[in-house]
């Protein structure tokens, strides 16, 4: 990571990924990429996109009581 200091704010940094982070990062897409297509490869498109509809209601934080 490169970090510099901010032109206008001297109390903030400018941060930047070096290339090897880069390509770290494009690996790592590669990667979930294809445990994303072996995992979903069963299902036919709209039972993809169901559960992904159901995994995302599960994110959401539960109701406060009251």
């Amino acid at each position: 990571m490169n970090r510099r200091r901010h032109p206008r704010d001297r109390r903030a940094f400018l941060i930047e990924p070096t290339e090897a982070g880069r390509a770290a990062k494009t690996k790592a897409i590669k990667i979930l990429d294809e445990q994303k297509r072996h995992f979903l490869g069963p299902l036919t498109l709209d039972q993809q996109n169901e559960l992904l509809a159901i995994l995302k209601l599960l994110q959401r934080p539960p109701p406060l009581p009251g």
